[in-house]
């Protein structure tokens, strides 16, 4: 009997293997190719202006924030700043540039941590915004964060009474701003800025609510485009849904838009004032190389038109300076490189503590 290392063996396993294996790759290849050919065809993405062709001075300020944490007095030391970049660009060059600071220090016990000191970055973004609102004339406004806060993250108040006191703080401020702001911005003012979220975000949502609901986009596509979804879902969901949105969009496109209201949510998220009027969400690529990007709006799908929406994604694109896969528009590209909390400054923040403790002693 002729004697087979087991080297071998799983060897000739492996080609076996690798065969049928690359065979059911091929037709999954297939198969997503057809989906993406068909959801080009009947309109889920579309072709926006190219940057080239706005000229018009922009003025655009973008709000991001960070954090920094250390151990201490037996629960975290925390430091969070807001920073907010202002920029005038026509084509490639920068007409104008200012920012503006917030910062804030303090300690927090152990109990949800992460989850409360991003409570406390966000207000200090909410009071930057607050200062833009009244103090700079801008006609786009950039958030690196989320323009709601999850039901979700609120259910960390009901494991400490100093958790509740600190989210009840960060509800009014969101709900006071959009309150006293959300009547000046567009499209509920048609000569008011816009407010954007632009972050990265997964592709599942826009499916969700065009299968939910083929009604649920701003765009004349969306009925076509939702039933396809909805006929073509077990294909879509084997496939995998961002991996399809990587081949569909294409550069200085987006997507149709879709309404969150439309989405499996817990229907409790602040702010209030959003909730009652809604969001509109879509994905967009400015460049070839550049990452896909989800952008959070304020409105409902029948206050925005198409065109409207083409004319945002434009001026992103405009804005948008470089072909680089870590590429944002550049007020936003800025605030998030600059804006940080030198750890160094919660090193003398603990020893300023000791040094009180020890005037006790």
């Amino acid at each position: 009997m002729e004697r087979t290392t087991i080297a071998a063996e799983l060897a000739a396993e492996l080609e076996l293997g690798l065969k049928d294996s690359a065979r059911r790759a091929a037709e999954r290849l297939l198969n997503l190719n057809d989906i993406v050919s068909q959801l080009r065809e009947i309109g889920f993405s579309r072709k926006v202006t190219d940057r080239d062709t706005v000229t018009a001075p922009q003025k655009i300020v973008a709000v991001s924030t960070a954090s920094s944490t250390m151990p201490a007095l037996g629960g975290v030391l925390y430091g969070v700043s807001a920073l907010a970049q202002g920029m005038e660009i026509v084509g490639a060059d920068i007409l104008d540039s200012w920012h503006a600071t917030r910062v804030t220090t303090g300690d927090i016990d152990l109990l949800n941590q992460d989850e409360r000191i991003y409570w406390h970055t966000l207000r200090l973004a909410y009071e930057l915004l607050e200062q833009v609102m009244t103090e700079k004339q801008v006609a786009l406004i950039l958030l690196d964060f989320p323009l709601f806060i999850s039901r979700r993250e609120q259910t960390t108040v009901f494991d400490s009474e100093l958790a509740e006191d600190e989210w009840q703080l960060l509800e009014q401020t969101i709900n006071q701003f959009w309150k006293k702001y959300l009547p000046k911005l567009f499209p509920f003012d048609p000569f008011g800025p816009m407010i954007v979220s632009i972050r990265s975000h997964s592709a599942t949502s826009i499916f969700a609510a065009l299968r939910e609901n083929p009604a649920t986009s701003s765009d004349a596509e969306g009925q076509i485009v939702g039933k396809f979804i909805q006929q073509n879902w077990d294909d879509i969901r084997k496939l995998g849904q961002s991996r399809i949105l990587e081949r569909v969009i294409r550069h200085s496109s987006r997507t149709l838009a879709y309404s969150f209201e439309d989405l499996d949510a817990d229907p409790r998220w602040h702010p209030a004032q959003l909730h009652q009027v809604g969001i509109i969400g879509l994905f967009m690529r400015a460049h070839k190389n550049t990452a896909i990007w989800h952008l959070q709006i304020p409105g409902h799908r029948t206050q925005w038109q198409s065109e409207q929406l083409d004319q945002l994604v434009g001026q992103l694109i405009a804005a948008t300076l470089y072909d680089q896969a870590r590429a944002l528009p550049l007020p936003l590209w800025f605030a998030k490189q600059y804006v940080h909390f030198p750890p160094e400054i919660l090193i003398a923040y603990s020893q300023a503590i000791q040094e009180e403790l020890k005037k006790h002693d």
